[in-house]
């Protein structure tokens, strides 16, 4: 298991130790029991917002411009009220869980969507918990996200539809990564 470093938002030309004081671990969240489904994410384990195909990538094929980066909002939040989880209708072997997840003062509270491989995660043990989420998801009627998501939720990142990705230590709600 690797955690994966990650900085917040910074300009370029900060000093080296401002950069070294906004530095985050960000890693999958293995609960104390990981259950047998969690065993297989390692490193190069795909992240995402919606499960894919459990299988390791070498390279992303798309590099992203710094302007392309800067439009997609990751903050931190916690995990206020879990709403329980129910069975896609659009495929049997995923489950959508409701979270009702604080991301500070910019953002605020938000209802954020969660996609999870069946029976792997108790969800319940995300209360109270940093997760990671994509928070300025613009879905519009008709495209591939309104199949998956509503206008205003937050996305929250997943590895491989199996956990959530936390920080390594407990950061400021409203830390924002990307």
């Amino acid at each position: 298991m690797s955690d994966c470093l990650v900085t917040g938002v910074l300009p370029m030309d900060v000093d080296p130790e401002v950069k070294r004081a906004n530095t985050v671990f960000v890693r999958p969240w293995m609960p104390e029991a990981a259950p047998e489904g969690l065993k297989g994410v390692e490193p190069g384990a795909e992240v995402g917002v919606i499960p894919g195909v459990d299988k390791l990538v070498e390279t992303n094929p798309r590099d992203l411009t710094w302007d392309e980066f800067m439009k997609v909002h990751i903050y931190v939040g916690k995990v206020e009220v879990v709403h329980g989880s129910t069975r896609s209708d659009r495929d049997a072997t995923l489950r959508e869980v409701r979270l009702d997840v604080n991301f500070g003062d910019e953002v605020g509270k938000k209802l954020a969507l969660l996609w999870l491989q069946q029976s792997v995660l108790d969800v319940e043990q995300l209360l109270g918990r940093q997760i990671l989420a994509v928070t300025n998801l613009d879905v519009k009627p008709g495209s591939e996200a309104a199949n998956w998501f509503e206008n205003g939720t937050a996305a929250i990142l997943t590895v491989n539809g199996k956990t959530v990705l936390e920080p390594a230590r407990e950061v400021e709600i409203g830390y924002r990564l990307a």
